[in-house]
């Protein structure tokens, strides 16, 4: 059994337990900078199958578009839940797929993977920073 992280955009997304290249159950969600229902939705979906975190084979996260600082985020929470249960992690930070479509391969890239090791988030580009045009409105004396 794999449980997958899957970030759709900057508000939405879902928990997905597959079982031999299945999804046999998923929870979506709504991603809020007011309440944050990450782990409780998992815990909810876990308790629902009376399924254990102990006993999933790996945890997997699928960013497909959000920001730097949620990916930040959900990266260090799978981290973490990965090495308190001593599980394999992988991700895919710019997935582009769709889900059903590539379950095979990311249940097949876990056999090659036995222990924990932790995800190291990777930039695809540049960060994007300007300097605001707004002139100021105070000086600055000396």
């Amino acid at each position: 059994m794999l449980v997958i992280l899957n970030i759709l955009n900057r508000r939405s997304a879902q928990w997905l337990l597959v079982r031999q290249d299945k999804i046999v159950a998923q929870v979506n969600f709504i991603l809020s900078t007011d309440q944050d229902k990450l782990l409780f939705t998992l815990d909810k979906l876990l308790k629902k199958n009376k399924i254990s975190l102990a006993k999933v084979k790996g945890l997997f996260l699928l960013v497909h578009e959000t920001s730097l600082t949620q990916i930040k985020l959900f990266t260090a929470t799978i981290n973490t839940l990965a090495w308190y249960h001593s599980l394999p992690v992988m991700a895919d930070w710019h997935y582009l797929g769709k889900i059903e479509d590539d379950l095979k391969k990311i249940t097949a890239s876990f056999k090659k993977v036995k222990k924990f090791k932790p995800l190291v988030v990777t930039y695809q580009r540049p960060p994007d920073i300007t300097i605001s045009k707004k002139r100021p409105k105070f000086t600055i004396h000396r």
